[in-house]
């Protein structure tokens, strides 16, 4: 499973960064040439300040607020507690009951009806 799920999708993502290829023809191998592009053009290293900018500023406060609302539901003086708790849950309930509505309607379902579209096969 691993050598399908986990090798395989790493050793053809190092053939495709070495070949040009568009999906439809032939690929050509072209060595590093596609290392050398991505690492000569400005974009890649905005993109990189970009994304670590983001983890720097999104992640710690996310972590800090994640944290102090966990220590503060968990406080047995907390008024309704277990009701706080609840809504909190309850998005990954709705989420997980949407699903299985969807998944469940077939296509006469009342989600079936919804999405339908005269424009698709």
């Amino acid at each position: 499973m691993f050598a399908i799920f986990g090798l395989y999708p790493i050793l053809f993502s190092l053939y495709l960064s070495l070949v040009k290829w568009d999906g439809l023809t032939v690929p050509k191998f072209v060595g590093l040439a596609n290392f050398r592009t991505l690492f000569t053009d400005p974009a890649f290293f905005r993109a990189i300040w970009n994304t670590l900018l983001i983890g720097i500023i999104y992640i710690p406060p996310m972590f800090i607020g994640a944290f102090l609302l966990a220590v503060l539901l968990n406080q047995q003086a907390l008024k309704l507690r277990a009701f706080w708790r609840s809504i909190l849950k309850v998005r990954r309930l709705l989420s997980r009951c949407a699903s299985q509505c969807s998944t469940f309607a077939g296509q006469n379902g009342w989600t079936s009806k919804q999405t339908y579209s005269p424009y698709l096969p």
